[in-house]
């Protein structure tokens, strides 16, 4: 017996009833239902009946019928159960595979950005950076991939206590950060130009949750020699479609953010960063 002999018909009605609605909006009448389903009126108002029983939809004052906030919350309950680290680590591994560079993944909690996972490269690499580890948002790539999509008081937040410099190269004046995060915005991804650790140089991209909040961030990170402005472009390439990748397995839906080719002093932002 095929799987579709498993199948309760019932069940199935009522199913094509709810996608039915969210198709046409999120609501509608007994009169258009009932033919879209090839079924009788009143199947239709007892599937309606039963569904709106158990709270899925409810009657609206024009005697159509809604979808309710009780398929909203299950879907929570599905994105709450779902562990980024294991979404995310097959995509980290791929990306590390086909660079040979070291892959990170991380999130803001507080000031600090967390690393929730890593996936060592195969060439040289120097960092003491591990899972679980912390450190300033402003100055990874990682941090500012999560900062330059962020709302304002984020930001605000971690220039308040302070912007401690962990290299020479670490940004540390308030404009200059807000500048940097603007283009970050505008080209899709954040760079890091020896601004954490000496002599690393990263390039890293946001993850969106459905509502296009930012819940993670995913980088490649190499030693600084390594990196010119034709292999940041590539890096940058990847980093933007994997993050974008992610974000739609959370549901997010928008546009995949752009790198568009940006020029300062002679130098393309889009390779070298704003910073």
């Amino acid at each position: 017996m095929g799987e579709r002999g498993y199948s309760v018909t019932s069940v199935l009605r009522a199913l094509d009833v709810l996608e039915l609605l969210a198709r046409q909006g999120g609501a509608g009448r007994i009169s258009d239902i009932a033919p879209a389903l090839r079924c009788s009126k009143n199947t239709a108002f007892r599937l309606l009946k039963t569904l709106e029983h158990r709270r899925f939809v409810r009657r609206a004052d024009d005697a159509s019928y809604e979808l309710t906030f009780k398929l909203l919350n299950l879907g929570e309950c599905v994105l709450r159960s779902t562990d980024l680290h294991l979404i995310a680590r097959p995509h980290l591994e791929a990306l590390s595979r086909q660079f040979g560079e070291t892959v990170s993944l991380g999130r803001l909690e507080g000031d600090e950005i967390v690393y929730l996972d890593r996936v060592l490269g195969t060439r040289p690499y120097h960092t003491s950076y591990s899972v679980g580890s912390r450190t300033t948002a402003h100055s990874t790539a990682l941090g500012k991939a999560i900062l330059g999509f962020s709302p304002g008081p984020a930001l605000d937040r971690i220039i308040k206590t302070g912007l401690r410099p962990k290299t020479d190269n670490t940004i540390t004046d308030p404009e200059r950060l807000r500048a940097d995060l603007r283009t970050t915005a505008i080209r899709g991804y954040a760079y890091d130009d020896e601004e954490s650790v000496l002599g690393i140089r990263c390039v890293a991209a946001p993850v969106f949750d459905r509502r296009g909040d930012v819940v993670a961030a995913l980088s490649v990170s190499a030693l600084a020699a390594r990196v010119t402005d034709k292999y940041a472009k590539t890096l940058a390439k990847r980093v933007i479609a994997v993050g974008a990748a992610l974000s739609a397995r959370f549901g997010y839906s928008g546009p995949p953010p752009r790198a568009p080719k940006v020029k300062r002093r002679g130098v393309t932002i889009a390779a070298r960063g704003a910073g």
